[in-house]
């Protein structure tokens, strides 16, 4: 059988040291090693792959187009390593479960909080680590058991392994400047807004949820004139605050904006926006099961 050699592990967070600070003497001395072995680390890893990694100059080193191609897969596992050392430095001799949360950055400020206040009392032997991902990242992470449970703005997977279940069902709202004329209405109908700037988040992060916003338009009977694309709501929000144009958010995203910014309710009916919990079926850890019974239901 086939015994994966850990010493591969080592040389490729050496590597992505080197790459990093782009001289085998910054890592000499960040690391206590001197140069010779470290050199002839890297040097076996590149003899064992048959690949080389760096380009060596008398100015520094600097990847290869090799180097450049892995390095997202070492910036990955020096990421687990983090989370590892950091669930092997909190965890408590009590501890009998272990459940791992990925969720977008509007439910780690909202919904998980209070998810994890009933977990410390209904489940007190069950440790939790949260960690914000995207939208998109959910079914990977959840498929590679890389996270037991996401919450996010998904709607549908590709995997049939993974399940999913409504949390929470919210309006959009709009959310305008301070300053702007509308603020003086309780409410508006968004078709009467056509022909405003907007900022909207873009779909590489959040597919499902910017396909909802994009379906709002579209029922409005207009496409929006997008004046700026963004990763997330707190920029839309920040970038409204800045007047540099209108934006739709959820409304729980609303209750808490800054001074410079108004939020006004939309009129139409039927729009609705979704944040969903989604876990692997196939998960063989029996503490998911316990905590899934208290998750909220919409």
């Amino acid at each position: 059988m086939h015994r994966f050699d850990y010493r591969l592990i080592r040389q490729m967070l050496i590597l992505a040291a080197v790459a990093d600070s782009g001289s085998f003497s910054r890592v000499s001395r960040l690391l206590a090693i001197s140069q010779p072995p470290l050199i002839a680390q890297i040097n076996e890893l590149e003899s064992r792959l048959r690949v080389r990694f760096l380009i060596r100059g008398r100015t520094g080193v600097r990847l290869t187009p090799a180097g450049e191609a892995l390095m997202p897969e070492i910036e990955a596992l020096i990421s687990q390593a983090e989370a590892l050392d950091y669930s092997a430095r909190t965890i408590s001799e009590k501890t009998r479960g272990v459940i791992r949360i990925g969720a977008v950055y509007e439910a780690m400020t909202d919904m998980v909080p209070r998810i994890l206040e009933k977990a410390a009392y209904a489940l007190p032997d069950i440790s939790v680590f949260t960690e914000e991902i995207d939208s998109c990242e959910a079914e990977y992470k959840l498929a590679q058991n890389e996270l037991h449970l996401a919450i996010g703005r998904f709607e549908r997977f590709k995997n049939k392994n993974l399940k999913l279940r409504v949390l929470q069902r919210e309006k959009p709202v709009l959310i305008v400047p301070s300053s702007d004329a509308v603020c003086a209405a309780s409410s508006v109908r968004l078709s009467d807004l056509a022909d405003r700037d907007w900022i909207v988040t873009g779909r590489d992060k959040s597919p499902d949820y910017g396909d909802r916003i994009t379906g709002f338009f579209r029922a409005a009977g207009f496409s929006p004139r997008i004046r700026f694309t963004v990763d997330s709501i707190a920029r839309q929000i920040a970038f409204v605050s800045c007047r540099l144009g209108s934006a739709l958010v959820p409304e729980s995203c609303a209750r808490t904006l800054p001074a410079p910014v108004r939020a006004v309710h939309l009129l139409e009916s039927g729009f609705e926006l979704i944040i969903c919990a989604a876990w692997n079926e196939r998960c063989p850890d029996p503490s998911l099961k316990k905590f899934l019974a208290l998750l909220p239901k919409a």
